[in-house]
């Protein structure tokens, strides 16, 4: 019986861990190692973009808040 959870597909071919070389599961081995630390960075890519977000807009609220106290102060 083949476990089915380790099973390689590549297009419309499966493949069996227990049928791989050691130089083909080092292969998959590496990629599934590339995959989860690709998914890490992405995650890691999101919080930056979110911060990012977060603190230019509250620079660019901070400068319109500045800019009004200004404009309010020199019309008066």
């Amino acid at each position: 019986m083949t476990d089915k959870t380790n099973v390689l597909k590549f297009g419309d071919k499966s493949y069996s861990p227990n049928d791989l070389t050691d130089q083909q599961k080092y292969f998959a081995n590496q990629i599934q190692s590339l995959q989860e630390q690709r998914k890490n960075q992405q995650f890691a890519i999101d919080q930056l973009t979110a911060a990012l977000e977060f603190f230019t807009g509250q620079l660019i609220s901070s400068l319109q808040q500045e800019d009004e106290k200004e404009d309010s102060s020199s019309a008066g």
